[in-house]
């Protein structure tokens, strides 16, 4: 008898029913449109700076707080400086603002025949001028001086686009183990990193948070496969075509499970990791979707 976690069919049955557009949507709400953190006004090394981990129900903005009855989430930070008033949020997201489609490629067909992945995993850290009151609820982790938070700007925050191109969902662990083969780049992630860049440069934060993680279970350690060599480009283009084919026709759980059932036979599972990808044997339960409570 196979097993699944019901809060990971949950998700994905959602998932398939939601229609969300794959290019951003214009919004009258202009708490949504981005600022350039190289515009913000000067904070003084004496400046006390609140440092907040701020959270929503994943994309409320697009569907209402549907994900929130599954203890799904976005999350990202928030900082308030005392002396000047100035607030903004910043948080990780995928480009194209549709996560589920951001780790499953467009198949091109090529004028010879061949079928390119086109991925649209791209990822970006967003800034936004102040919180936005009717989606973020807001958890105060503490204050930094005025140092602290400029060098977290120019080490952390401001090169961060370059040092994670990529949105990526997913970790990859064995069922009986806590260490993963393969570690996710998402908004969670994002704040938790930012809140260890923080503390190194000498703030005090310490507490805890509650988080999502989706992991992939693997039999074994994933291998790095040599996506140009035909032979392996085409087990990778096949095993695609199975998922993007039918992740738009599953009409009930009866079709979810039969296409779980497809991808974790025992034939090899290719995830794309950056531009690069690994294949790797799933086992059962496949893959779970929790909501954690962490330590920072």
């Amino acid at each position: 008898m196979f097993a699944f976690s019901s809060l990971f069919v949950n998700v994905l049955l959602v998932a398939t029913t939601v229609a969300v557009s794959v290019t951003p949507q214009s919004t009258p709400d202009h708490s949504w449109d981005p600022i350039d953190p190289h515009t913000f006004p000067p904070t003084l090394p004496t400046d006390n700076v609140q440092v907040e981990f701020v959270y929503a129900p994943l994309l409320e903005a697009e569907i209402g707080p549907v994900f929130k009855y599954f203890h799904i989430y976005h999350g990202g930070m928030a900082f308030r400086n005392h002396r000047t008033n100035f607030t903004f949020t910043v948080n990780y997201d995928s480009v194209d603002l549709n996560l589920f489609q951001s780790q499953l490629p467009t198949l091109q067909k090529q004028s010879n025949g061949s079928i390119h992945l086109q991925w649209h995993s791209a990822g970006s850290a967003y800034c936004y001028k102040g919180v936005h009151p009717h989606y973020w609820t807001e958890q105060v982790l503490g204050t930094v001086n005025g140092t602290v938070f400029n060098n977290f700007m120019t080490t952390y925050l401001m090169p961060f686009n370059g040092t994670w191109p990529y949105y990526e969902m997913f970790n990859v662990k064995h069922h009986h183990s806590h260490t993963a083969y393969l570690t996710s780049r998402e908004c969670f992630d994002f704040v938790i990193g930012g809140i260890a860049a923080l503390n190194v440069l000498g703030a005090n934060l310490h507490g805890s948070l509650k988080r999502n993680e989706v992991v992939l279970f693997s039999k074994a350690a994933p291998v790095l496969v040599d996506a140009t060599q035909p032979a392996v480009h085409k087990k990778i283009v096949s095993f695609y075509e199975v998922l993007t084919l039918h992740w738009g026709h599953l009409d009930n759980l009866f079709d979810l499970i039969k296409l779980l059932i497809k991808v974790a036979d025992g034939s090899e599972f290719y995830l794309h990791v950056g531009d690069q990808y690994y294949s790797f044997q799933l086992e059962w339960p496949i893959l779970d979707v929790s909501y954690v409570s962490i330590k920072f």
